[in-house]
């Protein structure tokens, strides 16, 4: 996998006429550096990397950073502030790192699964990959299941071919009875346990309310208190907004003092009235896509289970 990620950026920056590029790891992972940085070194020893490649006229540069641990960085122009030595913010666009980015040089940024992707669909004289999946989801997507499933793994999962059902059983199942999932990481809404028979498309989980997001998909079983599941999120998009925007930061904030109320006093249909107008503000006035997605698992967690609770 990181040859093939390798061979990605390298398509990339042929394909743009980019000279020099950056892969950026979170500091935490500290196995996939190592590997990474031992990769970089075995291709230039090979001549993939450096001056006028393989003997052609084309010479690209590479080099690892390392993150500090911000979640935010995850946002493209709070990942090239970090690089640059600057605190992960985001920035104001435009103008967009196509235009201004790093160094203020033109600059794409893309996440490794696309780059991986780049370099498995060049392997062939046909798009193979444009012909699988579905017509607005094409090929295949690395799914990270986890939470109450028996095989927590990454499944290469071809879009359209099967359910967000199918995937949880291709993990073994549920340990316990099935409450919700989420589809696509924290940032996404949820689905309950009778919302789950729909395919794993960008299409039908959109029409479903949620989304793919990043695939990082957790399986949630009736065995968990949901309130502290509500806390434990909060109090990450707490910890996690680099605090630029002020809707974000304090929109936050606030809500995870409603949710201590909930804790503490039961809960009320208030709750989610006014967890719903800070989840409007923040996603009107957030500049990246982290607080723009800040409050959609809480929000839905409430719509879906608390709300029943009183009508």
């Amino acid at each position: 996998m990181p040859f093939k990620v390798l061979e990605g950026i390298i398509i990339a920056a042929y394909a743009v006429k980019a000279n020099y590029g950056y892969i950026y790891i979170r500091g935490e992972y500290s196995k996939a550096i190592d590997i990474f940085e031992k990769t970089i070194k075995d291709a230039y020893h090979r001549g993939l990397l450096g001056k006028n490649i393989l003997g052609s006229d084309f010479s690209f540069e590479l080099k690892l950073v390392k993150g500090a641990g911000a979640y935010v960085c995850g946002d493209e122009t709070s990942l090239i502030n970090s690089i640059e030595g600057k605190r992960g913010f985001s920035r104001i666009k435009p103008p967009y790192p196509v235009q201004r980015g790093l160094y203020d040089k033109p600059t794409v940024v893309n996440n490794v699964e696309t780059l991986a992707t780049v370099a498995e669909i060049m392997k062939y004289d046909e798009n193979i990959y444009s012909k699988m999946g579905t017509e607005k989801s094409r090929g295949t997507k690395l799914v990270s299941i986890s939470g109450d499933v028996k095989l927590p793994d990454v499944y290469e999962i071809e879009f359209g071919k099967g359910t967000l059902k199918d995937i949880i059983e291709l993990a073994g199942g549920t340990k316990d009875e099935l409450n919700f999932v989420v589809p696509g990481g924290l940032a996404t809404s949820i689905l309950k346990y009778d919302e789950i028979d729909v395919l794993y498309t960008y299409e039908d989980l959109e029409a479903a309310g949620s989304s793919v997001g990043s695939g990082g998909m957790i399986v949630v079983s009736n065995k968990h208190d949901l309130v502290d599941i509500l806390l434990n999120v909060s109090d990450f998009f707490v910890k996690e907004t680099c605090g630029t925007c002020f809707p974000c930061r304090e929109g936050n904030r606030n809500i995870k003092e409603i949710l201590l109320e909930l804790k503490k006093k039961g809960y009320k249909e208030k709750y989610k009235k006014i967890i719903g107008e800070l989840r409007e503000a923040i996603l009107l006035a957030a500049r990246c896509g982290f607080g723009q997605s800040s409050v959609n698992f809480i929000y839905s967690l409430l719509d879906k289970f608390f709300y029943e609770e009183v009508r």
